[in-house]
């Protein structure tokens, strides 16, 4: 769901203000209580988005749905300066108790 994918969106944002420098070789843990949710960091390198420098940072995340566990993996860019994400590509599982069950869904979201 697209509440969901903004969800994932925050919680990435939130992972990455939690560091105030980046280096090779760096990873991290954000444990989202209220999610009963944990997203683990890796940072991938620097890149350039729009003329500004940004951090490249992979992550994956699970969570316990009414399905089980429900994990999502990809990466984004997060803009240090102005302290937020400027981009995401994520793929994991969804909840879709519609369908009575669990979907693969892949999200791409960029800032412009």
């Amino acid at each position: 769901s697209f509440t969901r994918q903004l969800a994932v969106f925050n919680d990435l944002a939130l992972g990455a203000g939690k560091k105030s420098s980046f280096s090779d070789g760096d990873t991290w843990r954000v444990s989202i209580a209220d999610k009963d949710e944990v997203v683990n960091f890796t940072y991938q390198g620097m890149q350039s988005y729009h003329g500004h420098a940004v951090v490249a940072i992979g992550f994956t995340t699970t969570r316990m749905t009414q399905n089980g566990v429900a994990p999502v993996t990809g990466n984004f860019l997060y803009d240090v300066k102005r302290h937020m994400v400027t981009s995401v590509h994520s793929v994991g599982e969804e909840d879709m108790p519609s369908l009575g069950g669990v979907r693969n869904t892949t999200v791409d979201i960029t800032l412009q």
